[in-house]
């Protein structure tokens, strides 16, 4: 009888696990799919028009930053024990943070080599706020370089045309050095 109350007692707790409800919110990446996302991001890489990629940089941003918000992952935990559990990993093949960094950097270079020193510069500004997370290290040096040039830029005769450092995408329409 002990047994088969235990039993009982263990297929409650694990059936009552798998049949609590999922949370009712949502994220953009459930209204967007992957191909979609990926869409943007090609478009803003292979862009001509400088105010088209801005908006898909945007719409990256966005989507970036709605998949991350730690509300979405709450554990009734003590915070004692809150702290060594990490956030789960995106289930994406790619990640849209980085995905939204390397448009909005590419972004940010074209307008700098267009002259557009506020739209550059409001570009790379954007990508700072990865500050401190290493796997976003390449672009906010990116960006950083990019800032840096634009002050060199406008410092020596008003003109803001930089040049592109980094790895430009292959088949560069713009003739970027690849560095």
């Amino acid at each position: 009888m002990r047994k088969l109350i235990v039993v009982l007692s263990l297929i409650a707790a694990v059936s009552g696990c798998q049949s609590m409800p999922k949370g009712t919110t949502t994220t953009a990446l459930d209204n967007e799919s992957f191909m979609g996302l990926w869409g943007r991001y090609s478009r803003c890489q292979a862009g001509t028009d400088l105010a088209a990629m801005q908006v898909e940089a945007q719409h990256l941003q966005t989507i970036a930053a709605t998949d991350t918000e730690k509300s979405r992952f709450n554990l009734t935990l003590p915070k004692q024990v809150r702290r060594y559990v990490s956030e789960p990993p995106t289930r994406l093949a790619v990640d849209p943070k980085a995905m939204a960094a390397a448009c909005t950097l590419y972004t940010g270079q074209i307008a700098a080599e267009l002259g557009k020193a506020d739209v550059a510069s409001s570009m790379f500004q954007a990508i700072l706020k990865h500050q401190g997370q290493p796997e976003y290290e390449y672009y906010v040096a990116q960006a950083l370089t990019g800032l840096a040039q634009l002050d060199l830029a406008m410092a020596g005769d008003g003109s803001a045309r930089v040049v592109r450092t980094g790895h430009a995408p292959s088949g560069d329409r713009l003739g970027a050095s690849n560095d």
